[in-house]
């Protein structure tokens, strides 16, 4: 076994939620389980070659889109992983090749997901893919992959294929079939209508090699730049850059024997135009092409070093544990792994979808969930994060007062579904027509729900500073 193997046998269960072999009807639950993400960048945990039925997502903290949806969207942003091996001309994924052995782990201590799988092809040949994967919470505009091929008992030229695909769209509706009527997963993913929000603005290539791709969402008009430095040992026989209208790639030709593993390190740095730090007119490819070859430069084991210091101290402040009951500890530090890659504590203009950052469920709407029910996890853990949300209630209190202004209300009222503005989301009608669709005017609590996080967050911090500026702000207008 190679250090990536024996790396993934010897984690330990307690922080260690696996999967030990491939099935096609829960691999989109994995996907879900699986993410991995830092506050501002999560990716669900969709193998890097993908298979029929997957749902692989990319989704960064408060870019949001309505361009052809029912309503507004969190961005499926442009997929990162995008990476596919060949061992002499075969492709290896589980819809073209036999799976003899799959495992994937993901290790909440730390942040990282592992996987091993060994591919056979219609002609006996045996290669093992090992990966890794992590967003770094080190530094929130970074991620890091890194994948082995090993052919096992053949010798091959192995063809890496990877880089930064722009083609995404987000799920928009399922059709409606008569009762009764089922399908697999491949088919039922495959049959759900799709929401377009990006427009590639370019691809490129930088001197030193790193990838770039720049797409802008459609009607919000948010810029995302994603850059990718890529490296591969042992050296490479040839490589070519392939660029396409919406994604970029590097293709790698390496001759591999038995035995022999082939390595590619792949770190990516992600900007927006939304960015809090982000400066008007910069050139966002350029200055994540700068960051992905700074982070490079320091090497993959570094970054993964530093992000587990980070997550170290994100754990001192918020691990617990059920003592005589070593599976339950085990549930609820998935849990709280969840909760520590949902929230940014350094971006007060961003909240938590109510199904997190794992998939495209409620579309990335924020509701009362934050305040109600995971407030008192940040408020004892991460003030400053708890903050962070907060912040945003204030950020979005102009949408607030344009929701009461329009039942004929003075002040603010919180919408029951909010995006990036804080205006009412919540649809009116199904997206066929047909139904009603009552809580964006009968769930008003959700405003009494944000001035209460305010007075327990105020108790439990004495942050009188923010009481007296933001808070009140907030409190005045929701009494009103």
């Amino acid at each position: 076994m190679n250090d990536m193997t024996n790396d993934l046998a010897s984690l330990p269960d307690a922080w260690t939620i696996r999967q030990t072999e491939y099935d096609p009807e829960r691999a989109n639950v994995y996907e879900t389980q699986f993410t991995v993400g830092n506050g501002r960048l999560a990716t669900r945990g969709s193998h890097e070659e993908r298979h029929r039925g997957a749902i692989p997502g990319s989704f960064i903290a408060g870019v949001y889109d309505a361009h052809d949806s029912f309503v507004i969207d969190l961005v499926n942003a442009p997929d990162w992983l995008d990476t596919a091996v060949y061992a002499d001309g075969v492709r290896l994924d589980v819809d073209t090749c036999t799976v003899v052995s799959h495992e994937r782990a993901l290790d909440i201590r730390r942040g990282v997901l592992w996987r091993s799988t060994v591919f056979e092809d219609d002609e006996g040949r045996r290669t093992r893919i090992d990966s890794l994967r992590t967003a770094s919470m080190h530094d929130r505009d970074i991620a890091v992959l890194r994948v082995e091929a090993t052919p096992l008992n053949h010798t091959s030229t192995l063809q890496v294929i990877t880089g930064i695909d722009g083609d995404r769209s987000n799920m928009e509706a399922l059709p409606v079939y008569p009762p009764g009527r089922t399908f697999t997963a491949a088919e039922r993913n495959a049959k759900w209508a799709r929401s377009q929000h990006l427009r590639t603005v370019s691809t490129g290539e930088s001197e030193d090699g790193t990838l770039t791709l720049v797409t802008r969402t459609i009607d919000s008009g948010v810029d995302i730049a994603v850059a990718a430095h890529v490296t591969v040992t042992p050296t490479l026989r040839r490589s070519a850059t392939v660029r396409s209208a919406d994604a970029v790639r590097r293709r790698c030709l390496i001759k591999a024997d038995a035995g022999e593993t082939a390595r590619l390190d792949k770190v990516i740095a992600v900007r927006t135009s939304r960015d809090t730090d982000a400066v008007t007119g910069e050139d966002l490819a350029a200055r994540a092409a700068g960051l992905a070859r700074a982070a490079a430069e320091r090497g993959v084991d570094a970054l993964l070093a530093e992000s587990a210091e980070a997550w170290d101290a994100l754990w001192d402040a918020s691990d617990a544990e059920v003592l005589g009951d070593d599976r339950l500890t085990q549930a609820v530090r998935f849990g709280i792994y969840h909760l520590l890659i949902t929230a940014n504590p350094d971006d007060a203009t961003v909240n938590i979808g109510a199904k997190s950052p794992s998939g495209e469920g409620y579309r990335g709407h924020v509701f009362w969930d934050t305040e109600a029910v995971m407030r008192p996890f940040y408020l004892l853990t991460s003030p400053h994060t708890a903050r962070a949300l907060l912040g945003y209630r204030h950020h979005t209190l102009p949408g607030a007062r344009r929701n009461a202004l329009g039942g004929g209300f003075r002040g603010a009222r919180f919408a029951w579904e909010a995006a990036a503005t804080g205006d009412e989301e919540c649809p009116t009608h199904t997206a066929d027509g047909k139904e009603r669709i009552w809580p964006r005017e009968e769930e008003v609590h959700v405003t009494a729900d944000v001035a209460y996080a305010i007075q327990r967050y105020v108790e439990a911090t004495g942050d009188r500073d923010f009481l007296f500026d933001q808070g009140a702000e907030v409190l005045f207008d929701t009494a009103r």
